[in-house]
């Protein structure tokens, strides 16, 4: 069996693959180097000349570390075709395909040959490519050691009505030994597959099928604390997760529970699901669930953490050369289900994702790839960074032969982010709502409904408050009534004629929305999420355009009845839809929303292997060729998969609507969202209170008082997404606001989105609450807690990047760290002692023998403690308590702390570079022209303590950056100033930038020649 085999064949060569005793064993990579791999074992029939004798084929596989334990065990391989289900049992104990109901059909094992080849991303593999056919006869081979080809009669017990239609399974393990890769493909397609009447949520190809024990299978979710993201969204009318109901008790007897196995390494699950890509903590459930993390939430150290999602089909080679018999496949993102966490008899607690069961047919040249990543320091946080590189690489490169892994191999360091800021926003396009402050209309602001007999005024005016308040939006969001004239009458939202088109009602918006746009000085964003049941002027026959229609008995589409494109036509409609708003209308910016049931409720884009998208293709595709960008709302996992490949798509909302509440639940959907390389949205907000206002259909919440109103702006510029507001006129409070934009309206946001940290997925944290973690340049790192009953100790494990261990000016066993509370802390004044006067609070950390030489610190030390909330009035819990932590540059021993009045005091969007020298620290700053900049460092003195020194100064103009150089004073090695003054001079001038004297130690250079 497996076990007794695993052993001899890892002594092999790196790469193994060999039939013993008529069971073929697959491995690759040593056991000492290896971390994650796939052993796999195929057990070959006995075979009478008459027909088959004794056991069907079978096949055996598990996914193991490097010291052979297993990870995950394979069940049965079952294919769902022409109302019957082909099947493969495992070679496990506990296969269920001799206990289903009915026999199953016999899959047969038709020829197996070793591959090997590349993929972007996680770099060169070897493989197993298995061939199997679906025999009805049950009689699929003649005699021993024979194998069946097409040009065989291998089905010729049904003569002129089964057609030879091979499934391929490939195994593949790559040399990073992170990552392991299920491909199962379907070269010549396969008829009635379709599970709709059976199980909408099931997979019809159970490759991989991973058996688990029924607790972590289960379908409930897990409540405690406020780690998990479970509000619920009433702004459709239907139920979101109507077709992901299930029950939560398992259906298992005694005799099943003892065959189902799970090993302790990952009892815990993380995955998303539904609209708003929200969380769970369990593994998600059908077409609308997500990628599931798997870690042990009892280790604290989170050493081992798995992702596993869907992944981009392999160009498999064999012997190096291409197989150019199989054709180039392009993923379908949204043909996946994340199952329904059974095998394919619905009866064994499984972890089987994959094709979904809603396809009536598969298409000839179909794949699915299901992708195992471990992260290779641990850690939930660090591991979704990886494994979300190796999504957006493989996702927007071709495969090729020459493409490389940016993950380790032995004996090499693999790029690790640490305190560079990831680019993934460079491989999409432009994007003002991401760049600048603005003014929304959508559901919970002021004037989503405005009431006013001249609204068009009503929105100039406040957009003249806004400028004379020294708050400059750079584009306002028209939503609302303004832009959805079809509300109500269908699916919510829907549009009959759009704004771009005279849409809205001429006795609240007088002027048409290309008048209003000139007046109003500044782009618009559009909104329209599809199209009201016959509308009249954007299909056939009014257009040339063919429309398909949603079907509201779909699971999860309840009041969901609308009209949206034929996926044929999608490229050519949305460039001729979008070409009204960008030429009559100033649109920038283009935001389609409930995209969940966009996708999920249309027959056309659920039952074909690729119409839903072929939509979202075109959508996209017509963007990107007007150079438009785009903001999905409302969408579920599979949607926000389909935008690794499209650059116009570049934010996606994550929190419910301002509306309701509790739009502050964006730590966990933003992980995903960041990892996958777009930007996280928050909903609209508020500055103040309003006046206790309620908004049409918007009941009044604790999150809408006063003193929630800082957490709401926090958060928005913390996502790194839009910030949009939407007071009502004279209502916004302007101090907040200026904590988070520049002059110019630029929004001063961190490195990455705000996310929840590592230890909220602890067991042993006893998180009641929320804590949210970010980082800025420096490296300095933002935390954000919020109704917290208890104080919660934030460590090390709660770093990311994590903190680096490196030799400082006074100690090689010892990193200092500074840490203040924004707007409570002691202020820093000029020429203080930072430290007796409260500033800031220091922190050393003590390196180990043992940790430095693994170039890591202990996860479990505490670094401050987030303090227990104020629960004394409504909306006081949900005032934030905003800590940001320095690391000293170790070769001066500087805090430079940046810009202290904004949230983020050392933004990337306000520092072009930063970085620590061996005698202080040097920025490039940006700005707008005429604005101050006040920095603040911390200078070591001979007595232990810390000076505290500002520098002010005012940029000239937008064109140009300032450099800023500090150096500290030093008795033992003083450079006078006009020497230090001709190196950067010197420096600058070979790279033909021009200098200016702006202040001591501070210059300016054109931003142009930059």
């Amino acid at each position: 069996d497996l076990e007794s085999l695993r052993y001899r064949t890892m002594a092999a060569s790196p790469f193994a693959g060999f039939v013993l005793g008529g069971f073929l064993l697959f491995s690759s990579c040593s056991p000492t180097d290896a971390s994650i791999r796939i052993l796999v074992g195929v057990e070959n029939d006995t075979l009478s000349s008459k027909g088959p004798v004794g056991k069907r084929d079978r096949l055996s596989y598990e996914v193991v570390n490097e010291r052979n334990e297993t990870l995950f065990r394979g069940g049965d391989l079952a294919v769902f075709t022409d109302g019957q289900w082909c099947v493969a049992p495992s070679g496990h104990p506990g296969s269920q395909s001799f206990r289903a109901p009915s026999p199953p059909v016999e899959l047969v094992l038709s020829k197996q040959e070793s591959i090997n080849g590349t993929t972007p991303g996680l770099g060169r593999y070897d493989g197993l490519r298995i061939e199997w056919f679906c025999d009805p006869s049950g009689w699929g081979k003649r005699k021993p050691g024979y194998n069946c080809t097409p040009e065989d009669d291998c089905h010729r017990a049904v003569p002129n009505t089964y057609s030879y239609r091979p499934i391929i399974t490939s195994f593949l393990n790559f040399d990073s030994q992170r990552a392991v890769v299920f491909d199962i493909e379907f070269p010549h397609g396969l008829p009635n597959t379709s599970l709709a009447l059976f199980d909408w949520d099931a997979t019809l190809a159970t490759f991989p099928s991973f058996v688990m024990t029924a607790s972590s299978s289960s379908s409930s979710s897990s409540s405690s604390g406020k780690s998990t993201e479970s509000s619920v969204s009433r702004r459709g009318g239907g139920s979101d997760n109507a077709d992901n109901a299930d029950d939560n008790e398992s259906p298992l007897d005694g005799a099943k529970q003892k065959d189902t196995y799970f090993p302790p390494t990952f009892p815990s699950a993380l995955s998303w699901e539904g609209s708003f890509v929200q969380s769970v903590r369990r593994l998600s459930v059908g077409p609308r669930g997500g990628p599931t993390v798997f870690y042990n939430a009892s280790d604290a150290s989170l050493k081992t953490v798995v992702v596993a999602s869907p992944f981009v089909p392999s160009i498999h080679k064999k012997n190096g050369l291409q197989n150019d018999a199989r054709p180039h496949l392009r993923h379908h993102f949204n043909q996946f289900t994340a199952g329904n966490n059974k095998d394919w008899t619905g009866t064994i607690p499984a972890f089987s994702p994959g094709l979904s069961g809603r396809l009536k047919t598969i298409r000839a040249g179909v794949a699915q790839s299901i992708l195992l990543y471990e992260g290779s320091s641990g850690g939930i946080t660090a591991t979704m960074e990886e494994w979300g590189t190796v999504m957006q690489t493989a996702s927007s490169l071709n495969l090729s032969s020459n493409s490389t892994s940016i993950l380790s191999t032995p004996g090499s360091s693999r790029l690790a982010p640490d305190n560079a800021e990831r680019n993934t926003k460079d491989k999409k396009i432009k994007d003002v709502t991401l760049e600048k402050i603005g003014y929304q209309t959508d559901n919970g602001a002021m004037y989503c409904f405005c009431r006013q007999s001249n609204c068009s005024e009503v929105l100039l005016q406040e957009k003249e408050y806004l400028d004379s308040i020294g708050i400059p939006i750079g584009y306002l969001s028209f939503q609302g009534a303004g832009t959805s004239s079809g509300r109500g009458k269908a699916a919510p939202w829907c549009i009959e004629r759009w704004s771009a088109d005279g849409g809205q009602d001429k006795k609240e918006y007088p002027l048409d929305t290309g008048t209003f746009q000139k007046a109003l000085g500044v782009p618009l964003q559009l909104y329209a999420p599809y199209f009201c049941p016959n509308s009249t002027m954007y299909f056939k026959p009014h257009t040339s355009w063919k429309s398909v229609s949603s079907n509201p008995r779909l699971p999860g589409c309840k009041d969901f009845d609308f009209e949206t494109v034929d996926p044929t036509d999608s490229k050519e409609f949305f460039t001729w839809f979008m070409k009204k708003g960008t030429e009559k209308a100033g649109m920038a910016s283009f935001e389609t929303d409930f995209m969940n049931q966009n996708v999920n409720c249309v027959d056309e884009f659920v039952e074909d292997s690729f119409g839903a998208d072929e939509f979202l293709a075109g959508m996209a595709g017509a963007a990107l060729e007007l150079n438009t960008p785009i903001q999905w709302c409302y969408a579920s996992p599979n949607v926000l998969f389909s935008s690794l490949n499209f650059p116009a798509v570049t934010n996606f909302r994550v929190s419910f609507d301002y509306c309701y509440g509790h739009s502050y639940e964006i730590g966990e959907s933003s992980l995903l969202v960041w990892a996958l390389g777009a930007a996280p949205s928050k909903d609209t907000l508020w500055t103040t209170e309003n006046n206790r206002t309620e908004t049409p259909g918007c009941e009044w919440t604790v999150d809408h008082e006063a003193v929630a109103a800082e957490l709401h702006v926090v958060l928005a510029i913390m996502s790194t997404g839009p910030v949009g507001i939407s007071d009502a006129m004279g209502m916004t409070n302007v101090t907040l606001l200026h904590r988070i934009i520049s002059k110019d309206g630029s929004l001063l946001q961190p490195s990455k989105p705000i996310t929840a940290v590592d230890s909220s997925f602890l067991d042993d944290s006893k998180l009641d609450g929320y804590v949210y973690g970010t980082h800025g340049l420096g490296p300095s790192w933002i935390f954000v807690s919020f109704q917290l009953h208890d104080p919660f100790p934030v460590t090390l494990r709660d770093f990311w990047p994590r903190l680096k261990t490196e030799p400082t000016l006074t100690s090689s066993s010892v990193s200092r760290l500074v840490y203040r509370t924004f707007a409570s802390s002691p202020d820093c004044l000029d020429g203080a002692n930072a430290l007796e006067t409260g500033c800031v609070t220091m922190v050393s950390i003590k390196n180990t023998e043992e940790e430095k030489a693994k170039e890591r610190l202990n996860d479990s030390a505490t670094v401050f403690i987030a303090p227990t909330s104020s629960f004394e009035s409504p909306g006081s819990h949900l005032s934030p308590n905003v800590i940001t932590v320095w690391q000293e540059c170790p070769q001066s021993g500087v805090f430079f702390l940046g810009e202290l009045e904004k949230y983020v005091a050392l933004s990337s969007k306000r520092f072009k570079s930063l970085t620590c020298t061996k005698h202080g620290v040097s920025a490039l700053i940006q700005g707008s022209e005429g604005e101050v900049v006040e920095l603040t460092i911390l200078v070591p003195s001979p007595t232990k303590s810390y000076r505290v020194t500002k520098e002010k100064f005012t940029i000239a103009n937008n064109q140009t950056f300032v450099r800023f150089d500090f150096r500290r004073d030093d008795p033992i090695e003083n450079t006078s100033p006009m020497v230090a003054l001709k190196g950067i001079v010197d420096t600058l001038h070979s790279n033909a930038y021009r200098i200016f004297r702006s202040a001591k130690n501070t210059y300016q250079v054109n931003k142009r020649l930059w």
